[in-house]
C-alpha cells in the first residue's frame, strides 16, 4: 500500500518541478536555488493569457531540450509570482532574463525561435572578455578587432562583475561592433592606447582611435555604457 502512495507523490513532485520536459517551473520557493546553481539560467517571465507567450512555448521547450547540460531554461508565471515580477521590473510578456551563478547578467531581446535562443545561449557560453596578459596580447587583440569598438577593463578588481555584465549585454546587442578585453595593469595597455587612466577603469577605443574612459562607480557602468557617445548605436 505504501509503495503506490509513494509513486503518486513522486509523480506529483516531478509534475510540479518541470513545466514541459526540460523546462523547469520557477516559483518563489525555488527561484534563488535555480538561478544560483548553474552557470547559465534563462528565465522566461510569462502570463498564461499572453498570446506571444503561448506562441513561444514550443520553441522554448525545444531549446531547453537542445541546451540540456549547457543551460537551464525556466518558466515563471509572473501573475502568480508577483513579488519576483516586481523585483525584476517585469512590464510585459514574455520577458526573458539571463542569470549566471545567481546574478542577472543580461536581458534577452532577440528572436523567440528555438534557433535564436540556442544561438544566444551558445554565444553566452563563450568567454565575453579576452584576457590580455601582456603588451603583445593587447596589440594582437587590437589588430584582430581593428574594425570594432574596443573596450578594455583595466585592473578591474573593483568593477569586475559589472564589466562582465556589460560585456555580455553589449555582445548580444552588438555582436559585430564591439569587442572586450581585460588588462591586469594600466601599464600593460598604455603602450598601445593613449589616455589618462589608471587601474579600475574602463577604456573605450573607437575605430577612429579616439579614446573614452569610465572612472565612476561600478553600479554606474551599465548606464554609462548605454549612452550613445560611448558605444555604437544598436541596430
Amino acid at each position: 500500500m505504501l509503495r503506490p502512495i509513494l509513486s503518486v507523490l513522486i509523480a506529483l513532485l516531478v509534475t510540479t518541478v518541470f513545466a514541459d520536459d526540460d523546462v523547469i517551473v520557477g516559483t518563489k520557493d525555488n527561484f534563488n536555488d535555480l538561478i544560483s546553481k548553474d552557470e547559465l539560467v534563462l528565465v522566461k517571465f510569462f502570463a498564461p493569457w499572453c498570446g506571444h507567450c503561448k506562441k513561444m512555448a514550443p520553441d522554448f521547450k525545444e531549446a531547453a531540450t537542445a541546451l540540456k547540460g549547457k543551460a537551464t531554461l525556466v518558466d515563471l508565471d509572473a501573475t502568480v509570482e508577483k513579488e519576483l515580477a516586481e523585483k525584476y521590473e517585469i512590464r510585459g510578456f514574455p520577458t526573458l532574463k539571463l542569470f549566471s551563478k545567481g546574478e542577472l547578467i543580461s536581458d534577452y531581446k532577440g528572436g523567440r525561435t528555438k534557433d535564436a535562443l540556442i544561438k544566444y545561449i551558445e554565444r553566452a557560453m563563450l568567454p565575453s572578455v579576452v584576457e590580455c596578459e601582456d603588451e603583445e596580447a593587447v596589440k594582437k587583440f587590437m589588430e584582430d578587432n581593428a574594425d570594432k569598438t574596443l573596450v578594455f577593463g583595466v585592473g578591474v578588481d573593483k568593477i569586475g562583475s559589472e564589466f562582465v555584465k556589460v560585456s555580455l549585454s553589449l555582445r548580444d546587442s552588438l555582436p559585430d561592433s564591439v569587442a572586450f578585453a581585460s588588462a591586469k595593469k594600466a601599464a600593460t595597455l598604455k603602450s598601445n592606447v593613449e589616455g589618462e587612466y589608471e587601474d579600475d577603469a574602463v577604456v573605450v577605443v573607437r575605430d577612429d582611435k579616439s579614446v573614452d574612459v569610465f572612472k565612476g562607480e561600478p553600479a554606474d557602468l551599465e548606464a554609462w555604457a548605454q549612452e550613445p557617445p560611448h558605444f555604437p548605436c544598436s541596430p
